[in-house]
């Protein structure tokens, strides 16, 4: 499991491969490939990596795979519970998410010297951008809900048709949404 503060080990081997063959390691991770197999086939392609390195590997993998996984669920579970709202809590929780994931690395990180910790820091000013561009809207969606509400009440006001109650009745339902 991966934690917050703590050091995550660095794995030479498979990380001085190329992208795409770090690719087809983790492919064949997700396909349930044991880490006995995935060392002959790597043997097999020219590299010597031990099963041992390998299990290190997949578990730093398989953990990061398994929470983006999980908070992808979370995601659609919002979205699903919410289909009136604006799909501003989605892009919350991914908010939260790829902060927590920028935190993370940069506990992790030595120094603040080099590219990696200035793309982290771009990646949190992108993120506070996004986050207040997310309460804008969630501003602009509220005072239209209660610009909404008036209208209806005034309107319901004007036609003296209802009773209180039914007026009462009605009046607490669209405040209940503003």
């Amino acid at each position: 499991m991966l934690m917050v503060g703590k050091k995550e080990r660095t794995h030479y081997k498979v990380q001085a491969m190329t992208q795409e063959e770090q690719d087809e390691i983790n492919k064949k991770l997700l396909e349930g490939m044991t880490y006995a197999a995935l060392s002959a086939w790597l043997d097999s392609r020219g590299y010597s990596i031990s099963k041992s390195a390998l299990h290190r590997y997949g578990q730093t993998f398989l953990a990061k795979y398994e929470a983006i996984k999980q908070a992808r669920d979370q995601a659609r579970a919002i979205v699903e519970d919410n289909p009136g709202a604006p799909a501003t809590q989605l892009a919350e929780a991914s908010n939260e998410m790829a902060l927590q994931l920028i935190m993370e690395e940069l506990m992790n990180i030595e120094s603040l010297e080099g590219e990696e910790p200035v793309q982290l820091m771009k990646a949190l000013a992108l993120l506070q951008k996004s986050s207040a561009q997310i309460q804008r809207v969630k501003m602009d969606y509220q005072k239209k809900i209660e610009k909404a509400a008036r209208n209806i009440e005034e309107k319901l006001e004007k036609k003296k048709g209802l009773d209180p109650e039914t007026l009462r009745v009605i009046r607490e339902e669209i405040y209940g949404i503003v």
